[in-house]
């Protein structure tokens, strides 16, 4: 049954939803006006033009939308491509598996080394120092962009295999650690409004920069669909190389939270 894994992922996604309905309750939202209900599309309308008023005031919100916008274009290439490359320009082994039963195994072993990656990072990253999450941030990025391209030139199954696996833990620990690093450099009264934005700058990334991926590949090869999905992320390297804003800024930490002084 090809379907079956789709039926089961949409039941533990309907439990795992009936149980943050229940268990996960916002408790402390303010409201900030009683505004008439709007459409989807006025809502989202609304967003940019408010998360656009602020981003546009500080430098370095404009870069964390650039960052956003990068990162979903290099992602939906990848995340859409290097199965196909697998299987039409690496090719599995000649072993008694099949098709499904390898990308099963690729699927579980990225969800267990992740869980480990990120294990191991919240025992090593001090998610309280924004220098050092600025350097986790460049070398997560650096190790994805050498493993996207390792991929895409790889010329046999274990060496392609061994950055796939590589590129999917650094992605579960560059995601907990970005949002660290995106929430110490936003203003508390703009926060949801910026976090809002950028959520929708990563889907408008993977909407524009996926075609363009795709159309590479279409018209030269999926290598240099990849290739382009690496060479995307290469302007990060400057964003976090560049270290935190307000450098030299001393930082008050009270329980969970922190601000500058």
């Amino acid at each position: 049954m090809p379907n079956l894994p789709y039926l089961a992922g949409g039941a533990i996604y309907f439990t795992a939803g009936l149980y943050l309905l229940r268990c996960m309750r916002e408790t402390k939202f303010k409201p900030r006006s009683r505004e008439p209900q709007v459409s989807h599309f006025r809502a989202m309308r609304n967003t940019w033009l408010e998360g656009a008023a602020v981003v546009r005031r500080n430098p370095l919100l404009i870069t964390m939308v650039c960052v956003t916008l990068l990162g979903g274009a290099a992602s939906e290439g990848y995340d859409r491509l290097w199965q196909v490359h697998l299987i039409n320009g690496i090719g599995f082994p000649d072993l008694p598996l099949s098709m499904a039963a390898w990308f099963g195994l690729i699927g579980a072993a990225e969800t267990l080394l992740g869980l480990l990656a990120v294990h191991f990072a919240e025992r090593r990253i001090d998610m309280g120092g924004e220098r050092k999450l600025s350097a986790v941030m460049l070398l997560l990025t650096a190790v994805r962009i050498a493993c996207i391209a390792l991929l895409a030139l790889s010329p046999s199954f274990g060496l392609a295999m061994s950055a796939v696996l590589v590129i999917g833990m650094a992605s579960s620990v560059a995601e907990p650690v970005y949002a660290s690093w995106l929430n110490r450099n936003l203003e508390s009264r703009s926060r949801v409004t910026v976090l809002s934005m950028v959520s929708q700058s990563d889907a408008l990334g993977q909407t524009a920069g996926g075609p363009v991926v795709g159309w590479i590949g279409s018209r030269f090869s999926i290598r240099a669909s990849l290739l382009a999905a690496s060479i995307l992320l290469l302007p990060l390297l400057a964003v976090f190389g560049r270290g935190p804003a307000g450098r030299g800024a001393d930082i008050i930490c009270e329980g969970p939270f922190c601000r500058k002084i």
